[in-house]
């Protein structure tokens, strides 16, 4: 990710946060992309880096032991990432 491309992202992040909506940053597939994102305090993250497309039965069985869904909150220097895993049935 350029400095242009990191620009653009947290221009959108800081004008959303504005306007008091939550962000949520689609396609997150590395490690660089969910650190950058922890950094500029966006809301939430789904992608590839978190979790690949899972099997109907897998995710069935995943949502009967978690009824209320899941959040891993990350802290990172002094911000907190809230990061939410998509469950993608095929």
């Amino acid at each position: 990710m350029d400095r242009v491309h990191k620009a653009i992202i947290g221009n959108v992040v800081n004008m959303a946060h504005t306007m008091e909506m939550t962000v949520v940053a689609e396609g997150v597939e590395t490690q660089e992309q969910f650190d950058f994102l922890a950094r500029i305090c966006c809301d939430c993250v789904q992608g590839y880096f978190l979790s690949w497309p899972v099997p109907e039965e897998e995710a069935v069985r995943f949502l009967s032991r978690h009824p209320q869904g899941v959040r891993l909150i990350r802290h990172v220097k002094g911000a907190e990432l809230l990061t939410a895993t998509s469950l993608i049935v095929y």
